[in-house]
């Protein structure tokens, strides 16, 4: 990817932000909208620290680069050490076949217990709304995930607003409302790197460094100069003011079983808050061993499977709502292949609260 393309790299706008982000703010001068301290006296973070660490490595295992990161902003808000601006700015890259979305959702699980509940802005067509969001007044109390997704594919437009926001942490509306990202989790995701990566794991060599298949995506050292290489892929094709405005640039490593594992798991917990919170729906899906096992057995072969039979599973199951198979206020689990999977076992007559409960 050249560099021309990725000058503008930090992301695509529409015409409706110039008219509703018309100046700039100075992080100084905004009032603090959210207040995520208020998140550290819940009974969970008795040791805060500790049960946010305990929390990335369930959701994000054999990723300990972008743990360590994670942590490390998040004990600087524990400790009262928070500055202006958002509580940690990354952006995410990944060697193939790993989901870059997964750190955003691994955020929102701990803290509101919903890896839906992310501001996720697409780049490709970019829905701004949902950042007024962030000056409601019921927004006070909560930490706030967002993430901006495919942010190669940008036009200038956003490009300096993100900078912006990056640098200052706040965005001045027209009317006189602000935007703070003050106690935010701001994450970025590229797929920049990731040809650099593929090109080491998938470069054919020969004598004791010979490996073939998932063997050389297996490989410490192979792994390791794959990171450095999508690093450096970033770091060239990205304005320095920019990259310098990251508090780190994040590799995701290749999937252990464990990753899948945590992969699949995070997948159902988003269809699961679809399916329960949806007004027309409140009913509860659960996987067998068996059938969750067999996804996680499919993508070890071919990781880019995941993604499609997770897909195939959330409209298997819309299907099944659609027909009536699954009924409202019931809790189903499922088996047998993600295309068509047969209902194993039923519990209905259940409210919302009491199927949250169950899912827990």
């Amino acid at each position: 990817m050249g560099q021309g393309l990725v000058r503008s790299l930090i992301l695509s706008t529409t015409t409706s932000l110039v008219l509703f982000a018309a100046t700039i703010g100075q992080a100084d001068d905004c009032q603090t909208i959210l207040n995520p301290e208020a998140k550290l006296t819940d009974t969970k973070a008795q040791n805060p620290v500790e049960a946010f660490r305990d929390h990335l490595e369930k959701t994000l295992p054999d990723q300990q680069e972008t743990i360590d990161a994670l942590v490390h902003k998040f004990e600087k808000l524990a400790l009262g050490l928070h500055d202006t601006g958002p509580i940690g700015k990354f952006l995410v890259s990944s060697l193939p076949g790993i989901d870059r979305t997964m750190v955003a959702d691994a955020l929102a699980s701990f803290f509101s217990g919903d890896p839906n509940d992310v501001i996720r802005i697409d780049c490709r067509n970019p829905q701004l709304e949902p950042l007024l969001a962030l000056t409601a007044s019921e927004s006070q109390g909560q930490v706030h995930i967002i993430q901006f997704e495919h942010i190669e594919q940008a036009n200038s437009q956003l490009s300096i607003v993100l900078d912006q926001i990056l640098k200052r942490g706040a965005l001045q509306l027209q009317e006189g409302k602000v935007i703070s990202f003050h106690n935010t989790f701001l994450i970025m995701t590229t797929d920049v790197g990731e040809a650099a990566a593929d090109a080491i794991l998938s470069h054919k060599e020969i004598g004791f460094r010979a490996k073939i298949g998932n063997d050389r995506k297996n490989d410490p050292e192979l792994l390791k100069e794959a990171a450095v290489a999508a690093r450096a892929q970033i770091k060239e094709a990205m304005p320095s003011t920019i990259y310098k405005s990251f508090d780190k640039v994040l590799i995701l490593r290749v999937a252990s079983e464990k990753q899948i594992e945590a992969q699949v798991n995070i997948f159902l917990q988003r269809l699961q808050s679809k399916v329960a919170n949806h007004p027309e729906m409140e009913v509860g899906v659960l996987l067998s061993p068996k059938m969750k096992m067999s996804l996680i057995t499919r993508a070890k072969t071919d990781s880019d499977l995941l993604h499609e039979d997770l897909d195939r599973l959330e409209v298997s199951v819309g299907r099944l709502i659609n027909q009536g198979s699954i009924k409202k206020g019931s809790v189903v689990e499922l088996d047998g292949p993600v295309t068509a999977p047969q209902i194993i076992s039923v519990k209905e007559g259940m409210g919302k609260d009491s199927i949250k409960a169950l899912l827990q």
